[in-house]
């Protein structure tokens, strides 16, 4: 990643419309950034979406199973009713995917603390990225996680406590309400 891609029309685009609400640019390779497009209202991603973003089960099933053939970001935020509105970001680079579901829509109406986590978390995902672990590797995170599993087979193994970016990103993140989860694939 490097700040070229900051001069990208639809990279700009985005970044301009997750500010209006609080919300940091998330990184995208630039190896990828050519391709990235909005595919919805407050979705973008590298390549087609294969379902909506809150379906975080599909990306993740698709990765797992092999059924990925390029490397691609999404990124975006994406619901299906009251208080189910979630930030989303996806992607994955080679063996190593990384799939991240936080909410941005608080019961109270006090939202200001889940943008302050996802910035957060955006930020321990930067650090992450600028030396991604070896795949072949999924880091899961997102909300309710035995739900966006269910069907899947593969072992979840949880990372002890150690000075690596990613043990530092699961033990650093900022939202608890969501699980995080290492999956060897």
């Amino acid at each position: 990643m490097d700040d070229a891609i900051a001069n990208h029309v639809e990279y700009a685009a985005m970044a301009e419309r997750l500010a209006r609400g609080g919300i940091d640019v998330p990184p995208v390779y630039t190896s990828v950034a050519d391709a990235l497009r909005e595919r919805g209202d407050l979705m973008f991603a590298t390549r087609d979406l294969p379902a909506p973003l809150y379906q975080a089960g599909a990306y993740i099933t698709e990765f797992t199973n092999g059924l990925v053939v390029e490397d691609y970001t999404a990124i975006g935020i994406d619901g299906y009713g009251n208080f189910s509105v979630y930030f989303h970001y996806y992607m994955v680079r080679g063996k190593f995917g990384l799939f991240v579901q936080l909410p941005v829509q608080s019961h109270d109406g006090n939202d200001a603390p889940l943008i302050a986590a996802i910035n957060a978390h955006l930020s321990d995902v930067e650090t992450l990225l600028a030396s991604p672990p070896p795949g072949p590797l999924a880091i899961i995170d997102v909300i309710d996680l035995q739900t966006t599993l269910t069907g899947s087979s593969l072992d979840a193994l949880t990372g002890e406590p150690s000075d690596n970016p990613l043990s530092n990103f699961l033990n650093s993140r900022a939202n608890r309400d969501s699980e995080a989860v290492i999956m060897n694939i």
